[in-house]
C-alpha cells in the first residue's frame, strides 16, 4: 500500500550549518580524488559520496564506485597503473584499495540486470558520475548492512515529491518483491524527520 508524505526539497549545507560545510569541503577532496583515478571503464560513485548528494549529516572518509562486473580485470588494471595498492576481497562483490593520496576506495562490481539502467541515467556532482536516487537506494536496499538501511531511511526522508515518485517507480519496476520494504523505509525517515525538525523548532 503506497502511502502519502508530504517533502520538501532543501538545501543540505544550510541545514547542516557548520559541520556540514565541514563535510562538504572533505567530500569534495574525495571527490577530486575520484576524478584523478581517470579509469578507463564507466563507474558510478556510490557509498557515502552519493548518500551525501541526497541527506544531511552523511560523512564518509572515503569513496565507492560501482562498475559493471565484466569491466573488472580492466578497472584493477586501470587502478594499479595510477599507483594504487590493492588490500583484498570484500565481503560483498568488489576489492578494496587504497589510493596513491592515502584515501580508500572500494571498488564493487554488480551484474544485476537494472544496472545498464543506472550507468545509463547518472547524476553529475564536483564533476563525477554519480548514481541516481532510486538505483542507490535499491543498491542499498540488497546489500542487507544496518549502515545502509539506515542511508535508505534518511535520503528518502529528504527526497522531494517527485523524487519519491522515481524512486517507487523504480524499485515497483526492477524489484517488485521490495516495495512493501520501500513504504516501510518511507514511513520511518518521515517520522524520524519530523521529530528532528520538532526538535529544532
Amino acid at each position: 500500500m503506497e502511502v502519502r508524505y508530504s517533502h520538501t526539497p532543501i538545501s543540505i549545507r544550510n541545514r547542516m550549518g557548520d559541520a556540514g560545510r565541514d563535510a562538504h569541503v572533505a567530500l569534495a577532496r574525495l571527490a577530486r580524488s575520484t576524478l584523478a583515478l581517470r579509469l578507463s571503464i564507466p563507474y558510478l560513485v556510490v557509498g557515502g559520496i552519493a548518500a551525501s548528494y541526497y541527506m544531511p549529516g552523511r560523512i564518509t572518509s572515503d569513496i565507492d564506485i560501482l562498475i559493471h562486473e565484466a569491466d573488472a580485470a580492466q578497472a584493477m588494471h586501470d587502478l594499479t597503473a595510477a599507483g594504487a595498492n590493492l588490500h583484498g576481497a570484500l565481503t560483498i562483490a568488489g576489492t578494496s584499495w587504497t589510493l596513491d593520496d592515502g584515501i580508500g576506495l572500494d571498488l564493487l562490481t554488480s551484474r544485476a540486470p537494472w544496472i545498464a539502467r543506472a550507468f545509463a541515467a547518472p547524476r553529475s556532482w564536483q564533476g563525477i558520475p554519480l548514481i541516481d536516487l532510486p538505483y542507490l537506494a535499491m543498491l542499498k536496499m540488497v546489500s542487507g548492512r544496518r549502515r545502509d538501511e539506515a542511508d535508505v531511511v534518511g535520503m528518502l526522508a529528504y527526497a522531494s515529491d517527485d523524487a519519491l515518485a522515481r524512486v517507487r517507480h523504480v524499485v515497483a519496476a526492477e524489484m517488485p518483491g521490495r516495495v512493501e520494504d520501500l513504504e516501510t523505509y518511507l514511513f520511518i525517515g518521515y517520522a524520524e524527520r519530523r521529530t528532528k525538525e520538532a526538535d529544532m523548532q
